[in-house]
Order: structure tokens, then C-alpha cells, then sequence
């Protein structure tokens, strides 16, 4: 095990870089940032991370590969492209410290998990381009359930009292029958899911 709880392979060294580029990228960019996402799967995430710091440069070849994934994935405004995105990072920059997030998450009982990882759910790949560069995780550490055990509940932020009783509803209930409920952490309908299942055992 490493000083941050991930498990070793072989290739340490190179795991460690990754592990902290994405670290370093989760806090630049915004979760479903298509630019960012492009970058990595295009350039790599050490190497995407150099660019979107502003380490390295970006060639002309590696822009249009990246653009190509933005239109393979259905994005074709500018705005969405890796120039905007590179003066949308610019201000985090002084930021980033990924190891000092790291060892933050580990002092609170958890640490972070990346593609390749044991841990890591395969279903992420079925996101193509918009899986994530990583997850923080905290808590229990249990293999993501199978895609029919999962169940998302999606609501409004502006739900009414009535909703949110029917949200605990269906949460108690599908947590009781052993099926895990995921959200996006919403504002709302979130609170009233962890409240409901928070005393679920299991």
C-alpha cells in the first residue's frame, strides 16, 4: 500500500504521476468540463494536466483531436473548445495541490480511486468520453453493485413537500430490498435520500 492507501502494481511510479494529475485535474476542471475530458483521453492525464496548467503547449495536431472528440460527442460550440478552456483553468491554477487533497482525504478516512484501479466500477466506461478522471471516495469500501441492483432517483429543485415524502418513499423502500440509490448530490431531493437510507444497514 501506498502512503495514501492505494494499492501497488508494478508500475508505481507511473501510477503516482496519474494519480496526482487527475487529483490536480478534478479540482481544475468541472466534472462534465467536455473540453478537460477531451484533453485527457487525447493527450493523457500527466500530459493533459501540463497543457491545461500551461507547462506545455498545445500543438496544432493534438487541437484538432481534441476538437474531433468534442464533435464525436456531439459538442461543437466554440466556447466549448480547448483555447476557452484553457483561460477558463488559467485562475485555478495557484490552487492546485494535489497531494496536500490526497493526504486531506486519507486524514478523513478515505482516498481517491482512478481508472484501472480494483475499485474502480466498469459501468464508468460505458460514459465514453464523460467518464470521470476520478472519484473521491469515503466510507466502506464495497465493490459498486451490479447495474440492476442501482437505482437513481431524480427530482426537482424546487420539489414540493409532497414530493420529497415520495422520494423517502421509494428510497426506504429500494434501500430495504437491498438496491443502492445513487444521485448527484442535487440540492433537495439529496438530503431527503441520505436522511431516508442513512439508517439502512447493509
Amino acid at each position: 500500500m501506498n502512503a495514501h492507501g492505494q494499492q501497488l502494481t508494478a508500475d508505481a511510479p507511473d501510477r503516482s504521476r496519474e494519480r496526482l494529475a487527475r487529483a490536480a485535474l478534478s479540482r481544475l476542471m468541472e466534472p462534465q468540463d467536455a473540453a478537460g475530458l477531451a484533453l485527457v483521453q487525447a493527450a493523457g492525464a500527466v500530459d493533459g494536466l501540463k497543457i491545461a496548467s500551461g507547462e506545455l503547449k498545445p500543438g496544432p495536431a493534438l487541437e484538432q483531436e481534441v476538437a474531433s472528440l468534442l464533435g464525436e460527442s456531439g459538442v461543437s460550440s466554440a466556447a466549448a473548445g480547448l483555447a476557452a478552456a484553457l483561460r477558463r483553468w488559467a485562475p485555478r491554477i495557484p490552487d492546485l495541490a494535489p497531494e496536500r487533497d490526497l493526504a486531506t482525504m486519507q486524514r478523513m478516512g478515505g482516498r481517491m480511486i482512478i481508472p484501472g484501479d480494483p475499485m474502480w466500477p466498469a459501468q464508468l466506461a460505458d460514459l465514453g468520453l464523460h467518464e470521470p478522471l476520478c472519484l473521491w471516495w469515503r466510507g466502506h469500501e464495497l465493490e459498486f453493485p451490479p447495474v440492476r441492483r442501482v437505482v437513481a432517483l431524480v427530482g426537482s429543485r424546487d420539489s414540493t413537500s409532497y414530493g420529497a415524502s415520495v422520494t423517502g418513499d421509494f428510497a426506504y423502500g429500494l434501500g430495504q430490498r437491498g438496491c443502492t440509490v445513487v444521485s448527484g448530490g442535487g440540492y433537495v431531493q439529496f438530503p431527503k435520500k441520505c436522511c431516508c437510507t442513512k439508517g439502512l444497514s447493509g
